[in-house]
């Protein structure tokens, strides 16, 4: 039986109903997490692009690269369906000598994927293609979503219940809300544990 209810609408206000990069995890009670728990989803992909300088001959990104089939064309025939497995939709070298290059990296080409989701720069390295060592280049690539805890709307979820006419503490399953990790998950003003703002 449902005695009363009641909404903030002033989240809505600002926000929406759901704000942009926000999701709602419900946990079963054995399995509470803290706030900040990081949240790494083992079904599905997203599109992740960064900037970096070149350090090493096997580079890790910053969530591993994780493959995905694509339907695209060809160049001698862009109509023509072609199934590919690819993990780095985008890559290219960045600016050498205050020049932006516009020189396009294929993945298998000029660089390959590790099975743990890292840039294998032997292919371009071999080809003369690669970054230099201390060059910028960009790369755009399929992860999985990670998520921070960020907020508990309901805090408490455990309560006595009528069960026979004797009174049980039952645990209910708790509702948090997490954030996309690089969509501003620690900021200044909401910095990681330990640090202040």
């Amino acid at each position: 039986m449902m005695t009363s209810s009641s909404s903030n609408e002033e989240v809505y206000n600002v926000w929406g109903e759901f704000s942009s990069g926000t999701v709602y995890i419900t946990f079963l009670p054995e399995n509470l997490p803290l706030e900040w728990d990081k949240i790494i989803l083992k079904e599905g992909s997203r599109l992740y692009s960064e900037s970096r300088i070149r350090k090493h001959t096997i580079e890790p990104m910053r969530y591993p690269i994780i493959k995905r089939k694509i339907v695209t064309g060809t160049e001698s025939s862009p109509t023509t369906p072609v199934e590919l497995e690819l993990g780095v939709t985008l890559c290219y070298r960045g600016i050498d000598r205050g020049i932006a290059s516009t020189q396009v990296l294929a993945e298998n080409v000029d660089f390959s994927v590790t099975a743990d989701g890292r840039i294998d720069w032997t292919l371009g390295v071999e080809s003369g293609k690669a970054p230099k060592l201390g060059e910028r280049y960009s790369v755009r690539y399929f992860s999985r979503p990670v998520f921070v805890v960020r907020d508990f709307p309901y805090v408490r979820r455990d309560f006595y219940e009528e069960i026979r006419r004797d009174l049980v503490y039952q645990n209910y399953p708790i509702k948090v809300l997490a954030v996309l990790e690089h969509l501003g998950a620690f900021t200044t003003q909401n910095p990681p544990p330990g640090e202040t703002p």
